[in-house]
């Protein structure tokens, strides 16, 4: 699943504009253009709190809008939403495809709207069956189908009820043609739009570096830190084996020494070059070594002053 644009609208500078991120996106401009507004807004968009503040408003006569256009949504993705809700939100993913507009109106609470493949012919819509089969019971339910759809006739069950006319008329208009259906916005199914949390994307926001100085600390409380803890964290798993396999061989003894020791270089070179081509994409001045003291892995950071070749050391992670 990824976020294949964002609409962004009436949000801080922001008139009107678009962006549609990349696997690897850059956003390059002059201070005070708006790149951070950009990010803000996709965080904003995909976390999608209560409400929103009043200086956060271009135009504060006018609402807020974050339309976002997610692709690539698989049965992995619809596997982490509660059981009673996968299905109605199965509904709305249409080849891989949902779009979701979260719009705020100053003072007020959050609207999260979707966009439905509804009929082009208003009578095949939810709003127009409801009215049709409104307080209608026994043969009466039979009379309405016959008379208000009867293209739908064949195939419906002898002893029909309000819910079963309905659920029939539905699964006979899901089987037209697709160029029959347009794209509406509608409201989220009842009791989805909490859920759907936990199909959006985890948004990491890490502002823009003030004071360099600062922020290449390696505490979390710094841009830096987290980048570099996030980037840590995720690597835990691989590491913990690189650590496992150095107590292996020291637990080996001498005979088998040097056959592991051989392994486990080729691994280490292989290992910390991909450390190092993956913190280079967004950091080019890095250097990152792998070592053991103890039997423990240790992660080594250096940053380079691009200029003079200047190497300060700010980080050593041991795990």
């Amino acid at each position: 699943m990824r976020l294949a644009s964002i609409q962004i609208s009436n949000f801080k500078g922001l008139r009107s504009e678009t962006f549609e991120p990349s696997r690897f996106s850059c956003l390059v401009g002059e201070n005070n253009a708006g790149k951070s507004t950009v990010l803000q807004a996709i965080v904003a968009g995909l976390k999608r709190p209560t409400q929103l503040d009043a200086e956060l408003y271009y135009d504060k006569s006018q609402p807020i809008e974050f339309r976002m256009e997610f692709r690539d949504i698989g049965e992995a993705d619809l596997a982490r939403l509660a059981e009673e809700h996968k299905a109605k939100i199965d509904e709305l993913v249409v080849d891989g495809r949902l779009v979701l507009t979260v719009r705020y109106r100053a003072g007020q609470k959050v609207e999260n709207r979707v966009e439905r493949q509804e009929p082009r012919e208003e009578r095949y819509r939810d709003e127009a069956i409801n009215a049709v089969f409104a307080n209608k019971r026994g043969a009466a339910v039979r009379r309405v189908l016959e008379e208000s759809y009867p293209e739908f006739q064949d195939g419906a069950a002898a002893e029909l009820n309000v819910g079963g006319a309905k659920a029939h008329i539905k699964a006979r208009i899901a089987e037209l043609p697709r160029d029959q259906f347009l794209p509406v916005e509608g409201a989220l199914p009842t009791g989805v739009s909490a859920s759907i949390s936990a199909l959006l994307p985890e948004p990491i926001y890490i502002p823009a570096v003030k004071n360099l100085s600062d922020d290449l600390k390696t505490s979390q409380s710094t841009s830096f830190g987290r980048l570099l803890g996030l980037l840590l964290d995720d690597m835990a798993p691989d590491l913990a084996d690189i650590t496992r396999m150095h107590r292996h061989i020291r637990a080996d003894g001498a005979e088998q020494l040097t056959c592991h020791a051989v392994d486990l270089v080729e691994f280490f070179n292989g290992f910390e070059k991909t450390i190092l081509r993956t913190v280079r994409q967004s950091c080019r001045y890095v250097l990152v070594k792998l070592g053991a003291i103890h039997s423990r892995l240790v992660v080594s950071v250096a940053i380079i002053n691009n200029r003079c070749g200047n190497r300060a050391s700010f980080v050593c992670r041991h795990l």
